[in-house]
């Protein structure tokens, strides 16, 4: 729901407020959770190996998720993000 929320805020929306700690809140709960399983499925010996690999796979899926977002995004000629400068992507 947060999710959703963030795509249809308006920039510079109030409600931003209001939706950034409910995303906290729910990172925190979350990720806590997220470690335990990976560390309660994986081998006592490789527990730190089997984190590591959850990160590096979390990672690599978030970087084309957020340069899919970021070209996707669609603000007015008011935002800095869409006035500055084109980057090599």
């Amino acid at each position: 729901m947060v999710y959703a929320a963030f795509g249809f805020i308006g920039h510079g929306s109030a409600l931003l407020w209001v939706f950034w700690p409910l995303y906290g809140i729910y990172a925190a709960m979350t990720e806590g959770v997220e470690k335990a399983f990976v560390a309660k499925l994986a081998p006592a010996e490789s527990k730190a190996t089997a984190l590591g690999i959850s990160h590096t796979i979390i990672g690599i899926g978030l970087l084309p998720a957020s340069i899919i977002a970021v070209r996707s995004l669609r603000c007015s000629r008011r935002c800095r993000l869409c006035s500055a400068p084109s980057q090599a992507w």
